[in-house]
């Protein structure tokens, strides 16, 4: 299977996955910006591995009249990096479990992930941690927090642990896809 048609058959899965994504926002109409387009905008920037990547692909949409967003990822409009945030932070991480098995299943089908074995059949991960939220005043239910002990002031924040797929002989890593 060409990356062509990897990339393509990720992208469907993930889209086909995002219908089953509850939208929680209580008004339905005169919605700027799709579900569909907020979850890939915030996918696509981990493929475009920019910070700023999204605004990129605004400019080059004024300029050119076309983005690498719309035309690689289907994406109508491209919502603001506040915004992405905001209603992702509604969204669980469960939500997105069954398109992962079926990315992961794909890539064993086709062989992908047979390169990355390593002594008797097993595979190295690699682990690192991060804080992606941190606020004194902001918090909702799916924060973590921790308590001053000396001024009692209550630190808020989002932390995610980030598994990779790695082989001491391969210059490329693959984000692990499931528990």
């Amino acid at each position: 299977m060409r990356q062509t048609n990897i990339f393509d058959f990720l992208i469907e899965s993930f889209t086909d996955n995002i219908s089953n994504v509850e939208d929680t926002r209580k008004q339905r109409t005169n919605l700027v910006y799709s579900l569909k387009d907020i979850i890939l905008s915030a996918f696509s920037v981990f493929y475009f591995q920019n910070k700023s990547c999204l605004s990129f692909q605004r400019d080059i949409d004024t300029r050119k009249g076309i983005s690498n967003a719309q035309t690689m990822f289907g994406i109508s409009d491209i919502p603001s990096d506040n915004h992405i945030r905001n209603m992702l932070d509604k969204i669980t991480p469960n939500s997105f479990k069954k398109v992962y098995e079926i990315i992961l299943d794909k890539l064993r089908d086709i062989g992908i992930l047979d390169k990355f074995y390593f002594k008797d059949d097993y595979m190295l991960v690699a682990l690192d941690g991060t804080h992606y939220h941190s606020s004194k005043n902001i918090s909702c239910k799916c924060c973590q927090s921790k308590t001053n002990s000396d001024t009692g002031e209550v630190h808020y924040y989002h932390s995610v642990i980030t598994p990779t797929i790695v082989h001491p002989d391969i210059k490329k890593v693959m984000s692990r896809l499931h528990n």
